[in-house]
C-alpha cells in the first residue's frame, strides 16, 4: 500500500528552541481532513461577501433647463451644468453595471461546491501561515501552551527565519514523507516476488512472462 500504513502517529520527532525540547506528533489521516476544513474556513464566503456589499450611490439629479426667454449666459451655464451631469451619470451607470456583474458572479460561486484545489493547497503550504498551522498541529498534543496558529507563529519568530528550513524538515518528518514510498518499493523494504503458477519451474514459465518474451522477440 505504498507505506500509507506508516501514517499512524507513533513516531518520535523533537526540536529544541531556547533550550526547550519540543515533541512533534506525526500527522494522522484525521489531520488531513481537518487541514482541508481549515483552508476552506479561510476562503471568503460568497454569500457573506454579497451581504457586505455597500449600498449603491443615488443617481445624479437631472438638471432643470432655463425657461423661455433666458439669456445666452443662462444657456451657457446650463450647458456646463448638463455636461457635468452627463459625466456623473456615465460614471454612475458604469458602477451599476460593474456591481451587477459582481453580484452575479458571487451568486454563481455560492452555488458551486466548496473544495480545496491543488493550487489552494500548494499556496497554503508555501505560506508562513501554512507552516505555522502545520507546526501547531504537530505540537498541540504534547504542548498545550501552543494553543493556536498565532502561538505557533510566535514560536517560529523566536526561532528566526534562519531555522525555517529546519522547521520544514521536521514537519516533513511529521508527515512521515521519508517513510512513504512509491510503487517502485524501497531499498530497505521487502521486494515483491513474482507469482509462479503451479507446475511452473520459474517466473519465465508463467503465461505472463512467456507472452512478454514473445512480444519482445516480435519487436
Amino acid at each position: 500500500m505504498d507505506g500509507i500504513s506508516n501514517v499512524q502517529g507513533e513516531r518520535e520527532i523533537t526540536m529544541t528552541v531556547d533550550g526547550k525540547v519540543y515533541r512533534l506528533r506525526p500527522k494522522t489521516l484525521d489531520h488531513y481532513t481537518e487541514r482541508e476544513n481549515y483552508i476552506l474556513s479561510r476562503k471568503p464566503d460568497p454569500l457573506k461577501l454579497l451581504e457586505a456589499l455597500p449600498p449603491l450611490p443615488d443617481a445624479p439629479v437631472v438638471p432643470i433647463g432655463p425657461g423661455p426667454g433666458c439669456s445666452a449666459e443662462d444657456r451657457r451655464k446650463f450647458g456646463e451644468t448638463f455636461g457635468e451631469y452627463a459625466k456623473r451619470k456615465a460614471e454612475h451607470d458604469g458602477k451599476i453595471a460593474a456591481r451587477l456583474r459582481l453580484e452575479e458572479g458571487l451568486r454563481k460561486e455560492a452555488m458551486l461546491p466548496r473544495f480545496v484545489s491543488f493550487a489552494d493547497d500548494a499556496a497554503f503550504d508555501r505560506s508562513l501561515h501554512g507552516m505555522a498551522y502545520h507546526l501547531w498541529c504537530a505540537l498541540r498534543d504534547h504542548h498545550p501552551e501552543i494553543s493556536s496558529v498565532p502561538e505557533a507563529m510566535r514560536l517560529m519568530e523566536r526561532m528566526g527565519s534562519a531555522r525555517f528550513g529546519e522547521v520544514e524538515s521536521k514537519l516533513g518528518q511529521s508527515d512521515e514523507k521519508d517513510l512513504l514510498k512509491n510503487s517502485n518499493g524501497s531499498a530497505t523494504g521487502p521486494v515483491e516476488q513474482p507469482v509462479v503458477l503451479p507446475g511452473a519451474t520459474s517466473s519465465a514459465d508463467s503465461p505472463n512472462a512467456t507472452a512478454g518474451t514473445q512480444a519482445s522477440s516480435a519487436n
